[in-house]
């Protein structure tokens, strides 16, 4: 079995994957065995990797188990998971609220009914980890608490029960698990992140090769407006976050020489229509790059 990040031919596979094991689509008796709550398209998929990322587990190209993570920004827009969300600020975990975390949603995750019990979940999970953005330190996620299975799978792995809810006459847990220190540096070999998750702009700008007027006409921030300390406005921290882990993921594929990252995104490039990536990013097009960039590791993990 391969754990890796999903081929552009994995998201149908994921769907029917899925549809096979939807609680409405289920006898008591296999209910009992786990289930899924909701379901997603395969844009939605699609878009839950593009947001934060996607693992599968593959047997002979079959895709036999999947795990998703994506940002509490994304999951807005679900309902589902947007019940749990605003339960969140009123909750602590480690004695810390969790304001003071940078948290993930975890899920959903799947696995294929006849791999079950054969220790599939935590190399999955562990290659969604390994997946992450350095900067989120709190894995989220909810289950309901009828689906003592996957409740009982989970807390094998350390997740942890915070609270419970509501939604639509159902009760649902709310887990929490932190993230581990290695994975926070082994995600971040160019240490663009601070301790407590900002990121480290004057590192980041460096090597981007960035002035300060071409941070101003990437981010469409006026300069008088850009600050690198506690004054550091949400939008400009999102933009570096992001150029960050992209910095983070070449570096990861070129074996953790830091050099050759920087000759990278100062190149251009032909696949990307001969302009080198930082220029892309300084006229708007980082979108296009993080794709390309997630698509080029997603085949050569392949």
């Amino acid at each position: 079995m391969q754990f890796r990040r999903p081929l552009p031919t994995d998201f149908a596979q994921m769907v029917n994957l899925q549809n096979r094991n939807l609680a409405t689509q289920l006898s008591p008796a296999d209910r009992a065995n786990g289930f899924l709550s909701a379901s997603l398209s395969i844009e939605q998929f699609q878009a839950m990797d593009h947001d934060l990322c996607v693992v599968v587990c593959a047997d002979s190209d079959q895709v036999c188990a999947y795990a998703c993570a994506s940002t509490i920004k994304y999951n807005r827009s679900i309902p589902l998971v947007e019940a749990m969300i605003q339960q969140l600020p009123r909750l602590s975990y480690q004695g810390k609220p969790l304001a003071d975390y940078h948290p993930f949603i975890y899920g959903p995750v799947c696995i294929d009914q006849a791999r079950r019990g054969q220790g599939v979940l935590e190399p999955l999970l562990e290659t969604l980890l390994n997946a992450l953005p350095p900067q989120f330190d709190l894995l989220l996620t909810l289950i309901s608490k009828d689906n003592l299975r996957s409740i009982h799978a989970h807390q094998k792995l350390e997740i942890e029960e915070l609270a419970q809810f509501e939604f639509q006459g159902q009760l649902f847990l709310i887990l929490a698990r932190s993230n581990l220190p290695n994975h926070i540096s082994k995600n971040d070999p160019c240490r663009l992140f601070m301790e407590n998750g900002t990121p480290d702009a004057h590192r980041i700008l460096d090597l981007l090769k960035f002035t300060k007027q071409e941070l101003s006409v990437a981010t469409s921030i006026p300069i008088y407006s850009i600050f690198y300390d506690d004054k550091m406005s949400p939008e400009l921290k999102n933009c570096l976050s992001e150029w960050a882990v992209a910095l983070n993921l070449v570096t990861i594929f070129f074996n953790n020489e830091i050099y050759k990252t920087t000759l990278w995104f100062s190149t251009p490039n032909p696949l990307l229509g001969d302009i080198a990536p930082r220029e892309m990013i300084i006229v708007g097009r980082f979108k296009k790059l993080r794709v390309f960039i997630q698509t080029t590791l997603s085949e050569n993990q392949a």
